[in-house]
């Protein structure tokens, strides 16, 4: 088997087959980044283009964490979830499709990844607060979402379109299989956000004629079944990717294009800073209040994600060889269900430690906010619009973001120590915690109680 060409090369072998070369490239087809057998290349870091792209996914951690200092309930954790999968499902898609291939700078590529990057931001820019989503007759905004999630879904079936129509450098059979899969794996999700965006788009544009001032029955009436088409969609899409994992380990581990796992540690570990940057952002840019309990819970946060932050990447394999992605399929399979759960809950932790700030701000207050005499502000919306909802006081809303911080907090906590062993394997983690397995015992037992 041939060794994979270099840079240097494929740009050479582009220039001289390519009679419309303008001083770049019009098309260059994908290229197979790694290939079964050979050792896994180190790669430096990203590259720019895709560092850009997760600038877009800062934005989206933030507006996920509105919907939950919006809404600290099961309802909001609903519409979290639904657009946490969705979302996040893109990115995964992309970061697969990079570690398995690379492109040479090329007209195509580069308009296509503008409209990728046009369409997830419209999907970001309309994530907005439970009361907004829910009122799909009144209000457009939950079609505009389920419209852009459908066109960013098109998009990246594009890219396994484009392998099995166009091909690709390298394994044909392999680059067949690998993208026929994907493609057929994104289809049902496509139905489902499909059938989201036709509900909405029915239940808003229909309501036009009468959407007025004599028709006042609708208004503000809450609709969660499109909420419940995008979370099948989002979970199925997770489904997919690892019903992909145990198809290779069922039938034959080479019947897919290999991942770089030294380029999907970079990126994961890329998304993991993004996500622990939306607490640190809700920490520095909450409503500040001059008060001995606003400082205690904001150095409690900033030393809790600082503490994260040195756990996570500790624990860490060092090489690419013994991460999860390497050492089995099956590991394979429980990191990336853990990776998704623990991603989910550092944004929920940043949203509540917004709220726990918020919360000594109102204590301070608390006339002013039930008289509605607050300063204007994200602060004042919120509280205004719990107090003013039947059958909710203050004590509800404290209760729920507790639970809120405490469920977030533990659910960090238990998939780390589950990515940790997964990486190394249950049985090496124990033998190397034999001199001290007591104690190790007693410490996991103490941290879960607290």
């Amino acid at each position: 088997m041939t060794s994979p060409k270099s840079l240097e090369e494929l740009q050479e072998e582009e220039h001289k087959n390519d009679p419309l070369f303008l001083g770049f490239f019009l098309y260059s087809k994908p290229n197979q980044r790694q290939r079964w057998g050979e050792p896994q290349a180190h790669l430096a870091h990203a590259d720019y283009d895709n560092l850009f792209f997760d600038l877009f996914y800062v934005a989206f951690a933030y507006q996920l964490s509105m919907i939950l200092r919006g809404s600290p309930t099961g309802r909001g954790l609903l519409y979290f979830f639904a657009c946490f999968y969705c979302v996040q499902a893109l990115w995964w898609d992309k970061t697969i499709y990079d570690s398995r291939f690379f492109v040479l700078p090329n007209l195509y590529h580069y308009l296509y990844s503008i409209l990728v990057l046009l369409v997830l931001a419209s999907a970001v820019v309309h994530i907005r607060p439970l009361d907004i989503l829910e009122n799909t007759n009144e209000d457009s905004t939950m079609f505009s979402l389920c419209l852009s999630l459908l066109l960013s879904q098109l998009l990246s079936m594009g890219r396994e379109m484009e392998l099995l129509l166009v091909g690709g450098a390298g394994d044909k059979e392999l680059i067949s299989s690998t993208a026929s899969f994907g493609a057929r794996s994104k289809i049902f999700p496509v139905l489902l956000i499909s059938a989201a965006t036709i509900y909405t788009g029915v239940q808003y544009f229909g309501n036009d004629g009468h959407r007025d001032l004599a028709s006042t029955t609708t208004k503000g009436s809450a609709d969660d079944t499109a909420i419940y088409l995008l979370l099948a969609a989002g979970l199925s899409s997770t489904a997919l990717f690892i019903a992909n994992i145990l198809y290779r380990r069922w039938r034959n581990i080479g019947r897919s294009i290999p991942i770089n796992v030294t380029f999907a540690i970079h990126r994961c570990g890329e998304w993991i800073l993004l996500m622990m940057g939306e607490t640190v952002l809700s920490l520095l840019i909450a409503p500040y209040h001059f008060s001995a309990g606003y400082y205690v819970t904001f150095v409690a946060g900033i030393f809790t994600i600082m503490m994260l932050e040195y756990t996570h990447f500790r624990s860490e394999p060092d090489d690419p060889d013994h991460h999860a992605w390497r050492r089995s399929v099956y590991a394979s399979f429980r990191f990336f269900s853990l990776f998704q759960i623990y991603s989910a809950a550092l944004i929920s932790l940043g949203a509540s430690y917004d709220l726990l700030l918020e919360e000594h701000s109102a204590d301070e207050n608390n006339k002013r906010w039930l008289f509605g005499e607050g300063e204007d502000g994200i602060l004042d919306s919120f509280f205004n619009r719990w107090l003013a909802s039947p059958g909710v006081d203050l004590q509800y809303y404290k209760q729920n973001i507790a639970h809120l911080f405490s469920g977030s907090l533990t659910v960090i906590f238990l998939c780390l120590d589950l990515i940790m062993m997964n990486h190394y394997g249950w049985k090496q983690r124990w033998h190397q915690c034999s001199r001290y397995r007591r104690r190790a015992i007693y410490l996991v037992i103490l941290r879960c109680i607290l």
